[in-house]
């Protein structure tokens, strides 16, 4: 009989142990998802900075400025100039939201535009950018409608892609 009593113990010892690791590792596996987190959103924003030069080819300084980006280049005699800005365009795409950056010169003339995050199937992705779609866009100013089947040309099999970079264009 007074087994018994040791064997309860015993059992309730290991419970609340076994508890107490589960409480444990449960720490550990959040701390790891918002160590993860983190360090995706700073490496998306690292990867942005590190394409200016794809949207602005002719700049050689970035300055952040609120939400934008001024461009400045140097004359011959060594003068910064500012030349236009970049900034972030965000819409609703067919897997999620899709971001694409975007260089505009002073006139309000786009300059170049790159996807720089996307949820879509890549299968769908690939067709828009293997198509050149990105390529109609340098050239057209903010007064353009950026209107698919309008003034852009969708991607056959990737319409809602082709009218979210628009969208996140204009």
């Amino acid at each position: 009989m007074s087994q018994k009593p040791q064997q309860i113990i015993h059992t309730l010892s290991r419970r609340q142990s076994r508890q107490k690791w589960e409480r444990i590792l449960a720490v550990i596996a959040a701390l790891l998802l918002i160590g993860a987190w983190f360090y995706g959103y700073f490496q998306t924003s690292a990867n942005v900075e590190a394409n200016f030069e794809f949207v602005f080819p002719q700049a050689d300084r970035f300055v952040r400025s609120g939400a934008l980006w001024e461009a400045y280049a140097s004359s011959p005699d060594q003068e910064s100039r500012l030349i236009g800005y970049v900034g972030i365009g965000r819409a609703p795409s067919y897997g999620g939201p899709l971001e694409v950056m975007v260089g505009v010169d002073l006139e309000g003339t786009v300059n170049g535009a790159m996807v720089v995050d996307h949820r879509d199937t890549p299968s769908f992705f690939h067709n828009v950018a293997a198509g050149g779609f990105l390529n109609q866009i340098p050239g057209k100013t903010y007064l353009d409608p950026f209107q698919v089947d309008d003034d852009i040309d969708a991607v056959t099999g990737a319409t809602i892609t082709s009218a979210a970079i628009s969208h996140a264009v204009k």
